[in-house]
Formats: structure tokens, sequence, C-alpha cells
């Protein structure tokens, strides 16, 4: 049986996770994007990391001044996370906010991986500028672009350790679902799914409830994989052209600035 990778760093001690009740092995901690290269100053003004007492724990988009988009599958009981922007070192510089609110898709399953998508409501708005900018989330009706860019501080191959203060990105291109259900299995690959890969470029460990994007747009969340870059396995991302509808709902219950949907 093959083995998959929930690409987000473990450094919450105090939570403990079966992997075999979860059905996902090989957690690790994180590093940066495989097959990838740094990311220059103001390039990605969207990106943020979420800390737990100043460590790693995964990516993540801004999507207006008072929102944060990220993975289900990052988010842990009675922790308050710090959201860090503008700055391609997720250590130092930019803006950093507490987190005020969590809310995760309530058909999140992480068994299945299914609707992985949270939303963080942070206590005070990001300050916009040139480095600090929110992303449009595309609608149902877009159309996916042939190349993607996926961004990160994930592990630059499954079996690094070696940490880097540098936000990386790698481009890749979609992949048909129909061809992404029979490597995964068709119960596996959701319409709530979406994947993309190219030779040797991937996201990892780390990069997980980062943002998949073209040009300032937002199609995706990183979710899970196999292995990081393998040949065959795309990686599998979750598609936020379907979640609209639970995301206005959200905003609608819980206020605060509404984000562009393009």
């Amino acid at each position: 049986m093959w083995s998959t990778l929930i690409r987000f760093s473990i450094v919450l001690i105090s939570v403990v996770l079966n992997a075999s009740q979860l059905n996902y092995t090989n957690f690790s901690i994180s590093s940066r994007i495989v097959g990838g290269e740094p990311v220059t100053n103001n390039q990605f003004p969207w990106q943020v990391a979420l800390l737990y007492e100043d460590s790693l724990v995964c990516g993540g988009s801004i999507i207006s001044p008072d929102w944060v988009l990220t993975a289900a599958h990052c988010i842990f009981a009675n922790v308050v996370f710090t959201v860090r922007a503008g700055s391609n070192s997720y250590q130092k510089n930019g803006q950093t906010r507490k987190a005020k609110r969590v809310i995760i898709n309530k058909r999140f399953n992480i068994k299945t991986m299914d609707c992985d998508i949270a939303l963080i409501r942070l206590r005070s708005p990001f300050t916009l500028n040139t480095n600090v900018q929110p992303i449009s989330v595309a609608k149902f009706t877009r159309k996916l672009p042939p190349k993607l860019v996926v961004s990160g501080w994930g592990l630059i191959n499954e079996t690094s350790t070696t940490p880097s203060n540098d936000l990386m990105f790698v481009t890749i291109s979609p992949v048909i679902r129909s061809e992404c259900q029979k490597i995964y299995g068709k119960s596996i690959i959701t319409k709530n799914m979406l994947c993309a890969a190219d030779p040797k470029k991937d996201a990892c460990i780390g990069d997980s409830g980062g943002p998949l994007f073209f040009g300032n747009e937002q199609f995706g969340i990183v979710s899970f994989g196999v292995g990081c870059a393998r040949h065959g396995y795309p990686g599998v991302y979750t598609d936020v052209r379907r979640q609209i509808p639970w995301m206005k709902n959200v905003f609608s219950e819980f206020g605060g600035s509404m984000p562009t949907f393009s």
C-alpha cells in the first residue's frame, strides 16, 4: 500500500496523532518546495506562514485584510496561531497577527481529505502595502489555466530535514481529474479536489495550506500527495472554486472585510 503525505509540519508536541488510524504516514518537519526557486520581494504578497511558538506549521493566503485561507488539516484544537505576512522568511520581518477565530469546513474528513479547507479570522486586520496584499479567489466558472504556481516553505525533497528560511515557488501543470483518479482511485479524488504536477516539481511536507494560483487568482490549497515529486503521482489540492458558497456563509456569519471572487 502506498503511503500518503499530508503536507504539513509537525511542531505541536502536545498533540498526539495516530497516523495508522488516519491512514496517512511519514509526517515530517518542514523546509521548502521541490524543484523550485526563491521568491523575490513582493512577488507573492498574499503568502503567509502559520506559526506555533515560532515554528512553521503550514502556509496560507491572505484573501482579505481580515481573513486567511488555509487547509483544514493544519488546524488543531486549542492552538492559537500566529500568522506572518509580508516576508519571504517565516521567522522574521513583515507583519504578524494572532488568530481570533478558526473555522473548518464541517464536511472536512481527515480520513479522505475531502473539503480540506479552513478560514482564519484575524484579531486585527493586516495593513495592506506592497508586501502585503490579498489574492482573489477563483469562481466556480473559471477554468484552470495551463500552468499554475505553488509556493511555500516545504521540503526540497521528502527525505530532507534541513529547514530553509526562504519562501520558494514552482510552476506546475494541472492534471485531468479522470487521470488523477486512475492513479489514486476514483473514491480518493473527489469533485472537491484538483491535481497538478510536472516532472521533479511539487509541493512537499510543510507546504500544506499554501495557495495554488495563477497571476493573482487562487485556484487551490495544498492538501496531500504520495511522496514529493514522485514520478506518476501528482500533488492533490483542495479546489477553492467549489468552496465559495461555504466561504460566503462564513463571512456572512463572522463578518470582516470580504474577499474578491474573480
